[in-house]
C-alpha cells in the first residue's frame, strides 16, 4: 500500500486495513527469510480455497526497502504445480 511517494511498512499497512475494514491476504509466515521456509509453501494447496492449487507466495520485508537493481523488495515464488497445471491460460 502506497501512501504518498512511499510504501507503508507492514505494521502500518495492517493498521490502515483495519481502520478501513479492508481485507488482507493470509499471512503464512513472519520471520527470517530462508529458502527452506519459503519452499515449504511452494506446492501447497490454497489457504483461501483448500481444494485449489496455491498460485505461489509473495515474500517481502516487514520494513519496506529498495534494492538498486530490482527496486522495491517484493518477490513472488510461483509454485511448480501451478506452472505445470493443464489448461493454464496466463503467461508469467
Amino acid at each position: 500500500m502506497r501512501r504518498g511517494s512511499h510504501f507503508l511498512n507492514y505494521s502500518d499497512f495492517v493498521v490502515f486495513c483495519e481502520e478501513f475494514a479492508l481485507p488482507r491476504v493470509p499471512v503464512l509466515y513472519i520471520g527470517a527469510y530462508t529458502w527452506e521456509v519459503v519452499s515449504q509453501f511452494n506446492n501447497a494447496n490454497s489457504v483461501v480455497s483448500p481444494n485449489c492449487i496455491m498460485e505461489g507466495v509473495v515474500v517481502q520485508p516487514i520494513i519496506e526497502k529498495t534494492h538498486p537493481e530490482i527496486g522495491r523488495v517484493v518477490l513472488k515464488l510461483i509454485s511448480d504445480r501451478y506452472l505445470l497445471r493443464k489448461d493454464g491460460t496466463e503467461l508469467h
